[in-house]
């Protein structure tokens, strides 16, 4: 047991944790029904490393600025953990808890993603205070009996202390002295300023949708068909207006079926003439004063009531007289009129095609479009009475009595309310954040490391549409995959500002002395450990051959690694150099 821990150099506890996580993924997967996305198998894996080995930077970094006088394992420990355990702790519950509001959203993709990456958070926390402080004490031992990393059977003649760390002479003679000066401050202010523009420039025409050819790969034949697809499809997608429950016979409901019926017809952009209805054929078939009444035999059909009527309109063929000579072919309608067992009808439908699709914006467009002129007329027809006691006491919407539908609504449906889905999670997540962080710190305190997290986000988004702009090809869209690391932004975000607040918050001094003793004592850790650890793992996307992972994952986590560093070393400092003037003062710092 021993040699398997002395054999690997304390490095390789890093890669323990992942794999442990993984374990937990594929248990919960068997045993608590919850399968596995798309989204959530290429996400959660980096999310797993991102805040798992950070974590584990500032841990063995922490032991290893405890005094020298300590010496037993268990107290020097206690004590690294005392000093970043809070903001450890502080920085795993916002994560939970904003991965945790996500599971409330009505997107699959994304209510997947959360759940899983909400027990992935939990687990991670859990090996990192257990397990990697366990195999951190035994690595620490081999030091102690100067035994080497890799071959731990040999030992060395001498004990070689660490030196001192390059990153944080970095910060001690250049990062921290560069964000204390002035004119640093007012660049930072106006780039803030060009990132906040950014992004409410994104909010308002950063385009919907998810590119087919973006998801496969370039070399693949489906990519390639794709592209042929946008090129040269030259027919539309089929699609259908159902109606529920109406009562036909109705005067104020006839007219508003003819008034819809008119109304998308004049929609030459989103749908193509004809529509196929049999509404205006059987309006026909029981006129009585027409050419066609000895033929197709409608003499008296008014005497019928209206289901016998539209029963004997959809048994005339289409090869009759009737219909060859008076183009009265009900036959054709048959699949379009469902009766129910009393044999009174229940729903119908009428057929008609959209124009050709060639992109995502042309389906998203046709269905919104459409959806609108529909929608327009929830609530003005009449029900049957079997209609009104079947949807009688309930929601608007569950009594809805005419609806359009084709295959790829299901698809892009999503986009109607994407947008309110996205504000709704940054929000909850942000109230999650502040909620966990005025537990830790205080409220102000909290309010500054929540308004940092919420211009991450924000930033995020304006740099995806600011690289959408100078960059060809495909861009970024609103999607499921981009609100889900935008979600996934607002918990890594906490990460690169938490332990610098808390770390001021512990430092003693003036303010400006507070900031240089954080910058110099956390910041190295947050910089190699955080922002580091993730650019690296990043880089490896950058080369993949789908472009889905080189948009969405390698160009979005590219960006949320470098906001999160600028926010996190350079505007958080600055901003606790001047908001701290609000509540407090140099002798209360004290």
């Amino acid at each position: 047991f021993f040699f398997f821990f002395f054999f690997f150099k304390q490095k390789t506890a890093y890669e323990i944790m992942p794999s442990l996580v993984g374990s937990e993924m594929c248990i919960r997967d068997r045993y608590m029904g919850v399968g596995m996305t798309m989204i959530s198998t290429e996400v959660v894996p980096f999310l797993i490393l991102a805040i798992g080995v950070d974590n584990m930077f500032i841990i063995t970094r922490a032991e290893r600025t405890v005094n020298k006088d300590i010496t037993d394992m268990v107290e020097r420990i206690a004590k690294g953990l005392s000093n970043v355990g809070p903001s450890i702790f502080t920085a795993a519950t916002c994560e939970f808890l904003a991965f945790l509001v996500g599971v409330m959203t009505d997107i699959p993709a994304l209510q997947s993603f959360c759940m899983v990456a909400t027990i992935a958070v939990f687990f991670d926390f859990l090996f990192q205070v257990t397990t990697f402080i366990a195999v951190l004490a035994i690595d620490n031992e081999r030091v102690r009996s100067l035994r080497y990393d890799v071959v731990c059977c040999i030992k060395a003649n001498e004990y070689k202390p660490p030196r001192k760390e390059l990153m944080r002479r970095f910060f001690e003679k250049f990062l921290t002295p560069f964000v204390l000066n002035k004119g640093v401050h007012i660049c930072t202010a106006v780039l803030v300023v060009l990132l906040i523009v950014f992004g409410i420039l994104a909010s308002m025409f950063l385009s919907l949708g998810l590119a087919q050819k973006a998801s496969v790969s370039t070399d693949s034949d489906i990519h390639k068909y794709f592209l042929t697809q946008e090129k040269l499809v030259d027919a539309g997608p089929p699609a259908y207006l159902v109606f529920r429950d109406l009562n036909y016979t109705d005067p104020h409901t006839k007219g508003n079926i003819t008034e819809l019926l008119d109304i998308l017809s004049a929609q030459s952009d989103s749908i193509q003439k004809p529509i196929s209805s049999w509404f205006k054929g059987f309006k026909m078939f029981t006129m009585e004063s027409g050419d066609w009444v000895e033929v197709c035999g409608t003499k008296g059909i008014n005497a019928f009531p209206f289901n016998e009527q539209l029963r004997k309109f959809v048994k005339i063929g289409i090869r009759s007289e009737c219909c060859l000579r008076y183009g009265l072919c009900g036959e054709q309608f048959v699949k379009d009129i469902v009766f129910d067992e009393d044999g009174e009808v229940e729903t119908t439908r009428f057929r008609f095609f959209h124009p050709p699709l060639r992109i995502q914006a042309d389906y998203i467009r046709d269905l919104q479009a459409t959806r609108y002129i529909v929608d327009r007329f929830h609530g003005k027809f009449k029900h049957t009475a079997k209609g009104e006691e079947k949807y009688k006491g309930k929601e608007l919407d569950d009594k809805r009595q005419v609806f359009a539908y084709s295959l790829f609504y299901v698809y892009f449906e999503q986009y109607y309310y994407i947008r309110g889905i996205l504000t709704q999670n940054i929000m909850l997540a942000l109230a999650a954040v502040f909620f966990a962080t005025q537990f830790i710190t205080s409220i102000i305190p909290a309010a500054i490391i929540t308004a940092h997290v919420f211009l991450i986000c924000f930033s995020l988004i304006g740099i995806c549409y600011f690289m959408n702009l100078i960059l060809s090809g495909n861009g970024v869209e609103y999607n499921a995959v981009f609100v889900v690391n935008i979600v996934m932004a607002c918990g890594l975000a906490v990460e690169f500002c938490v332990h610098l607040m808390i770390a001021f918050m512990r430092s003693k001094g003036t303010r400006r002395e507070r900031v240089i003793s954080a910058m110099n004592n956390i910041g190295s850790s947050i910089l190699v450990g955080i922002g580091s650890t993730k650019f690296i793992g990043v880089m490896v996307l950058a080369f993949a051959p789908s472009t889905i992972f080189r948009i969405y994952y390698f160009r979005m986590y590219f960006a949320i690694i470098v906001l999160g560093l600028f926010y996190g070393l350079i505007v958080l400092p600055i901003t606790l150099l001047y908001i701290c003037l609000l509540y407090t003062s140099d002798a209360a710092d004290e």
